[in-house]
């Protein structure tokens, strides 16, 4: 999968001159779902497997990774970030 990425700087001495910058990145996407029956070792297995997924994406070349929780569901829930309060 590809990624078109378009970055447009306007130039402030006239409104009329944009210059764009297109770039088509290499794209790997990645799951980050895990079964909810597993509970917190589900979890943690999660989270090193997206971890090794990621390394080798990078070591592969890919430039852009996207975390993917399309798959969310009753038994399948993604990692995500809770404080500790």
């Amino acid at each position: 999968m590809h990624f078109i990425f378009t970055v447009c700087v306007q130039n402030n001495d006239a409104v009329s001159n944009v210059i764009c910058l297109c770039v088509l990145l290499q794209t790997k996407t990645i799951n980050i779902m895990y079964a909810v029956r597993e509970d917190v070792q589900g979890l943690v297995r999660a989270i090193d497997t997206v971890c090794m997924k990621a390394a080798q994406a990078a070591r592969d070349g890919y430039q852009l990774i996207v975390l993917s929780d399309k798959l969310a569901g009753k038994r399948l829930v993604p990692i995500r970030w809770t404080p500790f309060d």
